[in-house]
């Protein structure tokens, strides 16, 4: 296996070092621990981040102080020692969180996702190699620069996710590493570089041990990515391992005609759209419907989530057209919330399939468009919505009771078809027309 071209560390000697914009705290702790005598570089993400012209979310930072001094370091500030049994101190201070982790070297991972054992080291160069991808593996000070040994600076540049040192061996230490190399593939718009894309799908297997929690976060952010798309694409067969019947829906399903790659990324980043629209080529039928919700259980979905997903997937035929009755009805049966990514979802579906339809194409944004006004005014999507209620109908002279309901549901569905405007004194002028209410 051809391993990593290694770089020396540090900005070469006269070079200009770079300059990035930390936050006040950050510098707090890097010029503490400084000042007591340790090396203290920022790692990870927010060197990542930096490089790639992004302000990070949040900063790591990597030490070669002990956790005990670092706590004697930041005696008396708001310490919290959230991973101690790896070596982590969290510093809480100005509202922001900084984990600082202890240099240290990784243990065998027997259960193929956490090391039995760390090791305490002196040496950034060993922390680093531990990492999982190149570009996380560079660190940055700014009195410094960049430390970088393993052409993670390059990988960035070049817009490369690369495992640091044997692929192989870093998936088979955590195989959660694929799904985080797809996310990121997925979020950033990286290529996985040739040797780490055969390592991901030799090592596949390894995702079998992954709790399903772990697979359903990583899967959903993967979703929301931009470049979703190529990684459903190149990486099918590693989602199938953990996703049956998925795999075999997409592959070998009467709706195996669904461009996944292209529908997923023509899709808005939300959450239960994309997860809608993934999961969509198993939704053909109430047998594939309960396919699909088996499937989110056993990933570990929240309730509602799983919920909204599935009330997607079952009204895909509910009429949207022709009408503005036929609309309302639509509106009424999804809700204010969900209506509009069903047309998104539709309409998506349209535009990506093999021989797009102009025209129906045309009428669905037509019936999105008018949705759209729908919902930024009163739009009536329940019977709360109504102007009237059961006290109204009752004060006018309607007896309390089932018929009471069955009033209020014919208001309702006239409202939806336009027979009457929802104003109170309107409706109950058509109550009064409609329906005899002396008994």
């Amino acid at each position: 296996m051809e391993k990593n071209q290694e770089w020396e560390s540090g900005t070469p000697p006269g070079a200009d070092i770079p300059v990035f914009r930390i936050p006040a705290p950050v510098a707090y702790a890097l010029d503490r621990l400084g000042g007591a005598g340790y090396e203290c570089y920022l790692i990870g993400g927010c060197v990542r981040d930096f490089l790639r012209g992004e302000i990070p979310h949040d900063y790591d930072l990597t030490t070669s102080a002990l956790p005990d001094e670092v706590h004697r370091v930041f005696s008396g500030e708001h310490l919290i020692d959230s991973g101690l049994r790896h070596g982590t101190v969290t510093l809480v201070r100005d509202g922001m969180t900084l984990e600082i982790t202890t240099y240290r070297r990784d243990g065998a991972y027997l259960d193929g996702r956490h090391p039995e054992a760390v090791e305490y080291t002196s040496s950034l160069r060993e922390d680093a190699a531990r990492r999982d991808f190149t570009m996380n593996a560079v660190a940055y000070h700014p009195a410094e620069g960049i430390r970088d040994y393993f052409g993670g600076e390059a990988d960035i540049r070049a817009r490369r996710i690369r495992a640091v040192g044997c692929a192989d061996k870093r998936f088979s230490e955590d195989a959660l590493r694929i799904l985080r190399a797809l996310r990121f593939a997925a979020v950033l718009g990286f290529s996985v570089e040739e040797e780490t894309a055969k390592a991901i799908h030799r090592g596949a297997e390894g995702l079998r041990r992954i709790s399903a929690e772990r697979i359903q976060s990583e899967l959903q952010r993967m979703l929301c990515g931009g470049h979703v798309g190529a990684v459903v694409r190149d990486f099918q067969d590693v989602l199938a391992l953990v996703l049956s019947p998925w795999y075999e829906a997409v592959t070998q399903g009467t709706r195996s005609d669904i461009d996944l790659p292209a529908l997923l990324p023509a899709l808005a980043p939300d959450p239960v759209l994309r997860a809608a629209g993934f999961f969509l080529p198993l939704a053909e039928s109430k047998e594939g419907l309960a396919d699909v919700e088996a499937l989110m259980r056993r990933l570990r979905y929240d309730r509602r989530s799983m919920t909204r997903v599935l009330k997607l997937l079952s009204h895909l035929s509910e009429p949207c057209t022709g009408s503005l009755p036929v609309l309302r009805r639509f509106l009424a049966a999804l809700g204010p919330v969900d209506a509009p990514l069903l047309l998104a979802l539709r309409i998506a579906v349209e535009k990506t399939s093999a021989a797009p339809d102009a025209e129906h194409v045309r009428a669905l944004e037509e019936a999105a468009h008018t949705l759209q006004e729908l919902c930024s005014g009163r739009a009536v999507c329940t019977l709360s919505d109504l102007a009237v209620g059961g006290r109204d109908l009752m004060a006018v002279g309607f007896p309390r009771g089932e018929r009471l309901g069955r009033v209020l549901q014919a208001l309702f569905a006239a409202v939806l078809d336009g027979e009457v405007e929802n104003e109170r004194e309107r409706l109950l002028a058509y109550a009064r027309r409609r329906f005899d209410h002396s008994v």
